[in-house]
């Protein structure tokens, strides 16, 4: 009867970290992409000959095309990496226990 409860928990914390993971690696996108902004920003303000305005305007144009990307790419990465990961570790670890209580195969 354990044998299939723990398969359906892998399954549903797989399921959960996908979700949490998938929201953790967009929030990091995001953060990323304002930093990137307002390095840009503090950038165009320490020039010698820079104009406030031009330099606001360019920050908010970034801001704003960073908040409308989709970010899918982090939040696949955090959301998804992990659990294929954690899958192949745990078949390996799995087939090596099964190789190693099966024993040495006998030569002929």
């Amino acid at each position: 009867m354990w044998r299939t409860w723990w398969k359906w928990g892998a399954i549903a914390l797989a399921v959960v970290w996908a979700i949490v993971g998938g929201l953790l690696g967009r929030e990091l996108g995001v953060l990323q992409g304002t930093a990137t902004a307002i390095e840009n920003y503090q950038r165009c303000l320490a020039a010698p000959n820079h104009d406030a305005q031009a330099c606001h305007k360019s920050f908010h144009k970034q801001f704003a095309r960073n908040e409308q990307k989709a970010h899918w790419v982090p939040a696949a990465t955090v959301g998804l990496s992990p659990i294929a990961i954690t899958w192949l570790l745990v078949w390996g670890l799995v087939a090596l226990v099964r190789w190693l209580r099966r024993g040495p195969e006998p030569t002929t």
